[in-house]
């Protein structure tokens, strides 16, 4: 098995999770891959610090497929219940 290199962004000015999910991914609503990765050091995904380094997962980490309604309704659901705690 071949160990895929962690891919990383930086948080800069303007930057959203949703904005980098959709840049990455494809969707923005794959923007709670990238929270569940990193949660150890975000403490509020609305927001994040100007040049915190995030680790993004690897596309087969979780069903990320930009063309699937299932992948991206799973993905938002997901993102909603997490949101309810913040």
């Amino acid at each position: 098995m071949r160990l895929e290199p962690v891919k990383t962004v930086k948080m800069s000015p303007g930057r959203t999770l949703r904005l980098i999910a959709l840049d990455k991914f494809g969707n923005r609503e794959f923007w709670i891959y990238i929270y569940l990765k990193n949660k150890d050091k975000i403490e509020n995904p609305n927001v994040i610090p100007i040049g915190l380094i995030l680790n993004l997962p690897n596309e087969d980490e979780f069903d990320m497929n930009a063309n699937n309604p299932d992948d991206v309704s799973k993905a938002k659901k997901l993102g909603d219940q997490v949101m309810k705690g913040f």
